[in-house]
């Protein structure tokens, strides 16, 4: 048996609570992951910007159906720069050198970063963006996978939210 679904992107709408943002991530597994990873920790909605596309079949496969449940804009990241600054949102950005996740607090509503897999946030994304989080390492490993490293930052923001 085949099934055919049709994508139909959402109508832009500007978060309320906290939301995700996919700054140029390109392997098709780490969006799906976050997507998943996204509905599961209680995010808003999810941007991806100048990346994989939202239809890839290896993505709607690994968020496990998550796609389906949480609203998904796929833009270009000038667009979605615009669009940020005109709605004041305040974003903060996954990055080695930031304050550590564990000891962060807001209660605003946030937009978090998670860059591309090589190059990390863009700097046109970073320069908007409020400030940087890390995740606290063994100085044995150097980094963390995008999607295993946005989902421990996606899941310390919302704790008290799920």
């Amino acid at each position: 048996m085949c099934v055919v679904l049709e994508y139909k992107s959402e109508s832009l709408k500007v978060p309320k609570k906290n939301f995700l943002i996919l700054d140029g991530i390109q392997d098709p597994g780490n969006a799906g992951t976050l997507i998943r990873s996204a509905l599961a920790s209680g995010m808003e909605s999810v941007f991806i910007l100048s990346g994989v596309n939202p239809t890839n079949n290896k993505l709607v496969r690994s968020s496990a159906g998550a796609i389906f449940n949480i609203p998904i804009y796929s833009m270009d990241r000038n667009d979605f720069i615009a669009f940020a600054k005109n709605n004041k949102l305040l974003l903060v950005y996954a990055d080695m050198k930031g304050e550590n996740i564990f000891n962060f607090q807001t209660k605003k509503s946030l937009g978090i970063v998670v860059g591309n897999e090589g190059n990390g946030v863009s700097n046109d994304i970073r320069k908007i963006s409020y400030k940087s989080l890390s995740i606290p390492m063994s100085d044995k490993i150097e980094s963390l996978n995008a999607a295993v490293s946005g989902s421990i930052i996606m899941f310390e923001i919302n704790k008290n939210n799920i």
